[in-house]
């Protein structure tokens, strides 16, 4: 989350060479990739926001979805909030938040609260929640698959995680209105 305050470009470049996959990602097809997600992300937040009302918080959409949110002390250094499918949970790492997501965006942020910043969190968790359990959203890994064997005929293709990152990242952007100050 440390590059939610930069550009679409910057996100999803930084975002695909984390992917472990990204070696395979043909050069030419990065740039679509990333356009493709991350309206995707646009798509997907406005449609929630039609669905549900221009006021819903982020913390209130997930409680009417259904989706508990449980915020712990502490957790893994790198993790901000993770999200588990099957309970219907969003995890909240106050810990690494607070000492590493707030003062790594202390100028971008217009409060350092954690009650005002975990709604960053929530919102991206939420994204994937849709990933998962909203059919018109569905899986945003899977809607490109890079080749990363070939024996023969035979090859394994599999998704890129990187593009679920690209739109979560762009959906909390247009649920919460972030542009470079949030």
């Amino acid at each position: 989350m440390d590059i939610l305050f930069t550009d679409k470009y910057e996100i999803g470049y930084t975002e695909m060479k984390h992917d472990i996959e990204y070696r395979y990602i043909p050069e030419e097809d990065k740039e679509r990739l990333i356009e493709s997600a991350w309206q995707k992300g646009i798509n997907t937040a406005q449609r929630c926001r039609d669905r549900y009302a221009d006021a819903i918080s982020p913390e209130e959409l997930a409680q009417e979805l259904g989706i508990s949110v449980v915020t712990r002390t502490s957790g893994p250094d790198r993790i901000f909030s993770e999200y588990y499918s099957k309970k219907k949970e969003i995890r909240l790492l106050r810990k690494s938040i607070e000492e590493r997501f707030i003062p790594q965006n202390v100028e971008a942020l217009t409060t350092t609260e954690f009650d005002h910043v975990k709604h960053i969190f929530i919102a991206h968790e939420l994204f994937h929640h849709l990933e998962c359990h909203d059919p018109e959203v569905g899986l945003t890994y899977r809607e490109y698959l890079v080749t990363v064997l070939s024996l023969g005929p035979f090859q394994r293709r599999v998704g890129l995680k990187c593009l679920s990152e690209i739109a979560a990242h762009s959906f909390t952007k247009a649920y919460l209105g972030i542009g470079h100050r949030y």
